[in-house]
């Protein structure tokens, strides 16, 4: 039961751990590849230069107060991360369409 158990975990943060560099190295193709993902990545990063609370709240977790303007940008902000998320997701769809199109 124990080597099972250990098994599994390994398997799955192998998993987990490769997958995680696979979204990366989609994510910096893209970058390169794909001037509506790099410009929405630019726009990601004008929003957050601006509006420094915004930055505390998505990379660090904290809980702050907002005015209205912050809070407009911080919609504006998390449409624009759904939309490089969306493009993510598409790509890797098509990568692995492609693939098991060539088994």
């Amino acid at each position: 039961m124990q080597k099972s158990f250990l098994k599994d975990y390994m398997m799955k943060n192998c998993f987990d751990s490769c997958f995680n560099v696979f979204v990366s190295d989609i994510s910096c193709d893209l970058k390169k590849s794909n001037k509506q993902y790099s410009n929405l990545l630019e726009e990601e990063e004008n929003i957050l230069n601006k509006f420094p609370k915004l930055r505390k709240i998505i990379e660090d977790g904290d809980i702050l107060s907002l005015n209205k303007d912050e809070v407009k940008n911080l919609i504006r902000l998390l449409n624009i991360l759904q939309n490089q998320n969306h493009i993510v997701m598409k790509e890797i769809f098509i990568k692995g369409l492609t693939e098991s199109l060539r088994l």
